[in-house]
């Protein structure tokens, strides 16, 4: 996503390149597996509005890749849970979310705190309306927040990949 001199930089410095849904199972290029992400859906491609963000932790029950996947299968209706992913197949047909495209930063530290940081850019800029209709709710701390992330204070940073 790109910089935006007027309203200053997207909190998440390194994105992987956009992708669309519908090509998603033809690249090589996947969300790393193991590692922290904060992933998004957008309209158009990395500078269009977005209409999704999400984050993960890695730990050893999942990690980015299988959150990605799980958002994807839902919105492609395919009966898996992922809450905003199924309110995404109900708000848009097959044929848009197939042009819409994926991307993913790799997270040191909590991604649950970038997700926020990312949400409160894009909600004080205006620059998503989709985004912001859809009142994204506030990112709740997950366990493995709460047992490491929380009491240490880690912080965050994003990281290139690859």
């Amino acid at each position: 996503m790109a910089l935006r001199p007027d309203i200053g930089p997207n909190p998440i410095a390194h994105w992987c390149k956009p992708l669309r849904v519908s090509d998603l199972c033809k690249d090589d290029y996947r969300p790393p597996r193991a590692k922290s992400l904060v992933y998004v859906i957008t309209q158009s491609d990395e500078n269009g509005d977005l209409v999704y963000v999400g984050a993960a932790h890695a730990t050893k029950n999942t990690d980015g890749r299988a959150r990605v996947g799980t958002l994807i299968g839902a919105i492609l209706d395919f009966g898996v849970w992922h809450a905003r992913g199924i309110k995404i197949a109900e708000e848009f047909s097959l044929q848009d979310v197939a042009n819409f495209y994926v991307m993913w930063g790799v997270i040191e530290g909590c991604p649950i705190e970038a997700e926020r940081a990312l949400l409160k850019w894009h909600l004080s800029t205006g620059v998503s309306p989709l985004l912001v209709a859809s009142k994204p709710r506030t990112p709740a701390y997950t366990s493995f927040c709460r047992e490491q992330c929380a009491p240490k204070r880690h912080q965050w940073s994003s990281l290139r990949y690859p």
